[in-house]
């Protein structure tokens, strides 16, 4: 059970409005209070921010804690830093509370994935069935036991997509969806060498719990826009900011391709059915 967040743009001052909403909601989550537990999640947090010049990565920063985000100043102050030294941002964000796997920073997102001729970094929310997954990887369980549910999506993911066409990225997490034992909400940033960057955000319930109104409330996505920003991010979190923001729309069962160019009034988002 998580918090997750990606901002794309330049309005510094909505920004920073998030990146508090987003603390205040790791920090006490009604949502996650209405499920039945506790309010926090307390169990780390990282992000990657990338600087973007000319659709292109000018510059980035990985950070990743065991530390609760509402008590890591240290962390939050190097984000913000980074985003004032910038034009132009692009950040992904997650706050944890464990399901599966130990408390431990290589389970803390988001994983960075390498090896191929693009580098996926990648977050989720939700809980998977993780003996399936290591099942489809070929792994032992002796060698998983430690590791988390998210890590290994990711992994599988990785493996799948071996080149980056939207027809591949789409059917790879269509695939994979069938492994969501909750929920399947993730966000991906897709990066290679010197060419543009791609983002994928997913929403996905379990049949099983689609008509539980607490679990849709805690698990729906919310897009949201303003001016200069673009924002994905748990339902938690939206709620904590959206009057600061021109349109917002809630999503569930949807995955979001997102093509990051310069000009955020020509973003280019496409929408498929999960």
């Amino acid at each position: 059970m998580c918090r997750i967040m990606m901002i794309y743009g330049s309005n510094y001052d909505l920004i920073l409005k998030s990146l508090n909403a987003f603390v205040e909601a790791s920090e006490y989550d009604k949502y996650k209070v209405m499920l039945g537990s506790s309010p926090s999640h307390r169990d780390g947090w990282g992000y990657a921010a990338f600087s973007i010049v000319n659709n292109k990565i000018n510059k980035s920063i990985y950070y990743r804690s065991i530390d609760p985000i509402f008590i890591d100043n240290e962390g939050m102050y190097k984000l913000i830093d980074f985003i004032k030294e910038s034009d132009k941002v692009l950040i992904m964000m997650h706050s944890r509370a464990i399901s599966v796997g130990s408390l431990n920073i290589f389970n803390t997102h988001p994983y960075h994935y390498v090896g191929k001729n693009y580098s996926l970094w990648f977050a989720h929310n939700g809980t998977m069935y993780k003996d399936e997954l290591v099942k489809v990887l070929g792994m032992k369980e002796s060698s998983v036991e430690k590791l988390s549910d998210s890590y290994l999506l990711g992994l599988l993911l990785y493996r799948k997509i071996d080149v980056l066409s939207e027809n591949k990225i789409v059917e790879s997490y269509r695939e994979v969806s069938k492994y969501t034992k909750t929920a399947m909400n993730t966000i991906s940033i897709f990066t290679e060498p010197n060419k543009m960057v791609l983002a994928v955000t997913s929403s996905y319930l379990n049949n099983k719990i689609r008509d539980d109104p607490k679990r849709i409330d805690y698990y729906k996505l919310y897009e949201l826009y303003g001016d200069d920003i673009y924002t994905v991010s748990s339902s938690t979190v939206a709620e904590n900011i959206m009057n600061s923001y021109n349109k917002t729309r809630a999503f569930i069962n949807e995955l979001l391709y997102i093509s990051i160019n310069n000009k955020l009034e020509k973003l280019i988002i496409k929408k498929y059915k999960l």
